[in-house]
Formats: structure tokens, C-alpha cells, sequence
């Protein structure tokens, strides 16, 4: 029975955190042009968040500050650029689930998704197992 693998098995963390950083903004352009008068409360959280919790699930350790740091920015940039292309628009200007403005309710799912790809990047995480073809350990008279 051949063993299966996560589809990037083998890609560099970097790689898989600029896919889903680019994926996770695309998206969420998408559906603000899409739907203008429909505001998506968490869609910059999840851009802003993207980059280091995508690398720490592939991760068996804590990513280094370094690391995190550099796909925070990278993140937190991606969400900046969203905000910049939607406002100017009027995509933004949508009904608010935060008392004041959906801008203004964007600028903070922004800085708690930032937040908690920081936290995230640094958390233990699991340790993946690969297969092995190792043959089953000999069993005794006693086990069941």
C-alpha cells in the first residue's frame, strides 16, 4: 500500500507560505469585487495570519523569530495591499460587525491576524511521521 504525502511534500516552507499568502489575498479580492456590498469580516485576519501558519504547520519545532518575522511582514503586507486596492473602490464599505466603520473593523481583523500569525509561528506544533517499510516488530505467545 503506497504511503500518501502532503501534495508540497518537499517544497520550501517560503514556497507554500507565498502560494497561500497569494491565494488567501486572490480569494478575498475575488469575492469583494464579486459582492461590493458584503463585507467579509475575516478574510484580512486570514491574509494577514497566512504566512507563518502556514509554515508552522509543516514545521516539527517552533519556527525562529527570524522566520516568523520576515512571513509576518510578508502577510501583513499582502493585507495592506488588499485594503489599498478595495477601499479607493467603496468594497470596504459594507456593514460592520465592531461598532464604526467596516474600514475600520478591517484595520483591526488586520492587526489580530498579524498577532496571531506571530503567536502561531511560535507555538509547538506536530511531528510528522514518515513510512517506513520497516517490517512489524515479532510478536510473542503473551500479546494480544
Amino acid at each position: 500500500m503506497a504511503s500518501r504525502e502532503f501534495p508540497w511534500a518537499g517544497v520550501p516552507s517560503w514556497w507554500q507560505s507565498a502560494a497561500v499568502i497569494t491565494g488567501a489575498l486572490a480569494l478575498w479580492l475575488l469575492l469583494a469585487f464579486a459582492n461590493r456590498g458584503t463585507t467579509y469580516h475575516f478574510a484580512p485576519l486570514i491574509v494577514a495570519a497566512a504566512g507563518p501558519v502556514t509554515a508552522r504547520l509543516d514545521a516539527a519545532a517552533p519556527l525562529p523569530w527570524r522566520q516568523v518575522g520576515v512571513l509576518a511582514a510578508a502577510s501583513l503586507a499582502a493585507a495592506t495591499l488588499g485594503v489599498a486596492l478595495l477601499w479607493p473602490l467603496g468594497t470596504l464599505d459594507g456593514p460592520a460587525l465592531v461598532g464604526g466603520s467596516a474600514s475600520a473593523e478591517t484595520a483591526l481583523a488586520i492587526a489580530a491576524g498579524a498577532t496571531a500569525g506571530l503567536l502561531i509561528g511560535r507555538f509547538p506544533g506536530r511531528v510528522r511521521r514518515r513510512a517506513t517499510s520497516a517490517p512489524d516488530p515479532p510478536r510473542h505467545d503473551n500479546d494480544p
